[in-house]
């Protein structure tokens, strides 16, 4: 799960992941759920704006692991 949810904000639907995944899984199906929520939640369209950052990326200089930790 939290692969897919990774991939949903990257996600713009070739089916590559799909078509070359040894164990069959619909990773397309999977990848469209998570999208719809995303755009519903967040009004993230992966792929509409190639400047917008997907909203589930994080850095550690955005959100370090504990407040004063150094890098």
């Amino acid at each position: 799960m939290i692969r897919a949810m990774h991939m949903a904000s990257r996600c713009i639907a070739c089916r590559e992941c799909e078509l070359t995944c040894p164990a069959h899984i619909p990773l397309t199906v999977l990848y469209d759920l998570m999208r719809r929520d995303m755009q519903t939640l967040l009004g993230y369209v992966p792929g509409a704006d190639i400047t917008a950052r997907p909203p589930l990326s994080v850095t550690l200089e955005e959100t370090p692991l504990r407040v004063g930790a150094e890098h």
